[in-house]
C-alpha cells in the first residue's frame, strides 16, 4: 500500500515564516513598555484635554452669568442717572423760581420803603396798622403832624419788631446751608464721576488680565506638554530599547 509523501518544503516554509499577528505580537513584547507609556501618556492627554475643556465651559457659562450682573447694574445704573438728572433738572426750575420771587419781593419792598417816605400821615398811619397788625384807632395823625401811638399799639409794634434779628439769622443761616449742601452736592457728582471712572479702569484691567492669563496659561501648557512628551518618549526609547 503505497502512501502520498508529505511535501517537505511546505512544511518548513510554514514552520520559518512567522505570521502577521506573531509579528505585531513580537513588535509588542518588544516595545511593551514604550507602547504601555504612548498609551498612558495619550489617556493622560486626552483626560487633561477634556478636563480643560470642561473648565473652559464653566468660566465662559460663569463670565456669561455675570456679564448678565453687569448688564443689569447697567441699566439701573443708567435709570437712576436719567432720575438724577430729572431731579437736578426739578430742583434747578424750582430753585430759579424761588429766587425770581425773592428778588421780586425784595423790589416790591424797596419800592414800598421809597412809597412811604413820602406818604401823608393818615396813609402812613393806615400802612403802620397793616404792617404791625395793630387795631383800628392804635394809631392816629394829629393836628400838629404827628402820629399818635397808644399803648397797645406801641406794644404790638414792638412785638412784630422783635422778630426782625430772628428773621435775619435765619435768613443768614439758610443761606450758609444751602451753600453748603451745594459743596456737598458738588462734591458728590466728583465722586460718582471718580467711582464710575474707577470701575470702568477695573473692567478693562480685569479683561485685559484674563486675556495675559489665558495667553500665559496656553504657553505654559504647550511648553509643558512639549517637554513632557520629548522627556518620556526618550525615555521610552531608552527603557524600551533596554529590555
Amino acid at each position: 500500500m503505497s502512501t502520498q509523501p508529505t511535501p517537505v518544503v511546505a512544511v518548513a516554509k510554514s514552520a520559518t515564516t512567522p505570521s502577521i499577528l506573531e509579528k505585531y505580537i513580537a513588535f509588542f513584547k518588544a516595545h511593551e513598555r514604550l507602547l504601555i507609556f504612548v498609551a498612558c501618556l495619550f489617556v493622560a492627554f486626552h483626560c487633561y484635554s477634556k478636563g480643560i475643556d470642561y473648565l473652559d465651559r464653566h468660566a465662559s457659562t460663569q463670565a456669561k452669568v455675570d456679564q448678565v450682573v453687569v448688564n443689569s447694574d447697567a441699566v439701573t445704573n443708567k435709570q437712576l442717572a436719567g432720575e438724577l438728572a430729572l431731579l437736578r433738572a426739578q430742583v434747578a426750575a424750582d430753585t430759579a423760581k424761588s429766587v425770581a420771587l425773592i428778588q421780586q419781593a425784595q423790589a416790591a419792598a424797596k419800592q414800598q420803603q421809597q412809597i412811604d417816605q413820602t406818604l401823608p400821615l393818615p396813609d402812613l398811619a393806615s400802612r403802620w396798622t397793616y404792617l404791625a397788625d395793630l387795631q383800628p384807632g392804635d394809631i392816629t395823625s394829629t393836628a400838629d403832624n404827628k402820629l399818635l401811638l397808644t399803648d397797645a399799639g406801641s406794644r404790638a409794634t414792638v412785638k412784630q419788631l422783635e422778630n426782625i434779628p430772628a428773621m435775619t439769622e435765619t435768613i443768614v443761616q439758610t443761606q450758609a446751608e444751602l451753600a453748603g449742601c451745594n459743596q456737598v452736592s458738588a462734591k458728590k457728582d466728583d465722586v460718582i464721576v471718580g467711582l464710575n471712572k474707577q470701575v470702568a479702569d477695573v473692567t478693562t484691567a480685569r479683561a485685559d488680565d484674563a486675556k495675559a492669563a489665558k495667553i500665559a496659561q496656553r504657553k505654559s501648557w504647550v511648553k509643558g506638554f512639549k517637554w513632557g512628551f520629548v522627556g518620556g518618549f526618550i525615555s521610552g526609547l531608552f527603557v524600551g530599547h533596554s529590555v
